[in-house]
């Protein structure tokens, strides 16, 4: 028997059992008062204590897993999706990516069409074309293997991709207003990040020879109490823009 089967049958049992020592006190309290309204009213509040418990006990795991920094999750996150989360941003947008090809056109019009005195500020992290990483990186999205003869040619296409989303942040205003930064990073990573205020991360996990568009969305919030799975994932971006270099 399954073990989720098993903890469905334990929750009724004890759903039951709550249910039938409920009806029991709550009759003798009314017999006992001589108002059989309170034996009823506290069974119903009984009960809702109980189920309320219940319910608790049966997704305290899940619980824990929110509060540990997992706020939501995305099957899939298209690219129509960026331009609704970016509106959360209030200050500060820190992004990690390959190329930035797919959400340039969006961001540049949402960025550039920002008010004037706008506090918003904007780090970006690129792939270093010129970087061993990148192959990885390729074989990954394309499931191909190191040796495979087509590496070469997708090779190139991303290193043009990269070479130019670097000339286009480059020649917007905010860049040339110091609003903008851009470095390069040399290392294979799995994922794509943006961290908003630095109290909120969209981590995109790549899947191995598919698109980065088809890629899951799992969104962590920072907690003031405790150590988060936020932290772990903000500390990689830090670590990987302080050891960057300047595009």
């Amino acid at each position: 028997m399954s073990p989720k089967l098993l903890n469905f049958r334990s929750l009724i049992r004890d759903f039951l059992v709550n249910l039938f020592a409920g009806l029991i006190g709550a009759g003798i309290i009314g017999l006992i008062s001589g108002k059989p309204w309170i034996g009823i009213v506290l069974f119903f509040l009984f009960i809702g204590v109980v189920a309320i418990y219940l319910i608790l006990k049966k997704y305290e795991r899940m619980i824990k897993f929110i509060r540990a920094g997992a706020y939501g999750y995305y099957y899939s996150f298209p690219v129509e999706e960026n331009l609704k989360v970016w509106k959360e941003v209030k200050k500060d947008f820190k992004y990690l990516g390959i190329s930035a090809d797919s959400i340039l056109p969006r961001f540049r019009d949402w960025a550039e069409g920002l008010p004037i005195n706008s506090p918003h500020k904007f780090l970006f992290l690129l792939v270093d074309p010129a970087s061993m990483a990148l192959k990885q990186q390729i074989c990954h999205q394309r499931n191909l293997d190191a040796l495979n003869s087509q590496l070469e040619s997708e090779l190139k296409v991303v290193q043009e991709r990269i070479r130019t989303s670097i000339e286009l942040l480059k020649n917007t205003k905010l860049y040339k207003e110091g609003k903008l930064k851009l470095r390069t990073y040399n290392e294979f990573i799995p994922w794509w990040m943006y961290i908003f205020d630095d109290e909120k991360i969209y981590l995109g996990i790549l899947p191995k020879g598919k698109a980065g568009l088809d890629s899951p969305v799992l969104i962590m919030k920072k907690s003031k109490d405790f150590t988060t799975l936020f932290n772990a994932f903000e500390n990689t971006w830090i670590r990987m823009w302080e050891s960057g270099k300047d595009a």
